[in-house]
């Protein structure tokens, strides 16, 4: 909700319809584009990128035979209870 309101209220800026907005028109465009594409990885790329790393990580445990808990975390769940 803040990115959108932010780029909502930085539309004028990218637009530059006076003499001054002329000279911020390009400033306007970036914050905007910056804005989209943070967005964008935020939302989508990092949490594929941290999916694919969980699966290589499991995928390697299946490839060397290593039990899915080791002795430290099984130690850790029976403290936890």
């Amino acid at each position: 909700m803040t990115t959108f309101a932010i780029i909502t209220n930085t539309r004028p800026i990218a637009i530059g319809l006076s003499e001054v907005g002329k000279f911020r028109k390009g400033m306007g465009i970036v914050i905007i584009g910056g804005l989209i594409s943070s967005t964008f990885l935020s939302i989508v790329v990092v949490p594929a990128v941290l999916g694919y790393i969980d699966d290589f990580r499991l995928y390697t445990k299946k490839l060397f035979h290593r039990p899915a808990l080791r002795g430290i975390d099984k130690m850790q769940s029976d403290i936890e209870l």
